[in-house]
Formats: C-alpha cells, sequence, structure tokens
C-alpha cells in the first residue's frame, strides 16, 4: 500500500512473497524456505490465506469478485459503479471497508 522507500526509511525489511519456515524467537531469527536466516527486533508475520469460494447456485464466475489484491479492488469499484444492487460478504475488517 506503500512505495518501497517508506518502508527503507522506518528501517522495515519488507518480503513479500517470501515463505517463512521457522521462526526461532529466543533468537529473534527467521529462516526462509530458501535457507536464508534474517534477525529481527520486531517481527510482523502476515501469513495471507485464499478466500473461501462460496457455492452460489445459479451465480456465474463473471458475478461473484474475491479482494484479494489491489487489481481486484479496482475490478471490484469498476463492476459496483454499474451495478443496480451489490451483496459484500464478509465481515472482516476487509470486507466492512469495501461495503463502505
Amino acid at each position: 500500500m506503500k512505495p518501497a522507500d517508506f518502508y527503507s526509511s522506518l528501517k522495515i525489511n519488507l518480503m513479500l512473497g517470501t515463505r517463512v519456515t521457522a521462526i526461532k524467537p529466543e533468537m529473534k531469527e527467521v529462516v526462509s524456505e530458501s535457507g536464508k536466516s534474517f534477525q529481527y527486533d520486531s517481527l510482523l508475520l502476515a501469513t495471507g490465506a485464499d478466500p473461501v469460494h462460496l457455492p452460489l447456485s445459479g451465480a456465474s464466475d463473471s458475478q461473484v469478485y474475491y479482494l484479494r489484491s489491489f487489481d481486484d479492488s479496482k475490478l471490484i469499484a469498476e463492476k459496483a459503479s454499474a451495478a443496480r444492487m451489490v451483496i459484500v460478504i464478509g465481515a472482516s475488517f476487509i470486507g466492512l471497508e469495501v461495503a463502505a
């Protein structure tokens, strides 16, 4: 959501798309899938998740949208602007923001 220099200016090592295989809190160390180790002072793991794909009888793929990326949000906004009715399913923070 922010440019890369925002994170580096705050001394945050942003590692998108990196799989973690081990966390060693006693050593303040994270080990990536590639075997590389990273030291940390504070650690935030954003594990991500796959959205639940609902079995909606009668709904085609062109009528149901899942929000997982910024591009998804642009597509949803575009489709919703021409719609007569929109239903938002999801009570998470993101789901509530979409509804707003």
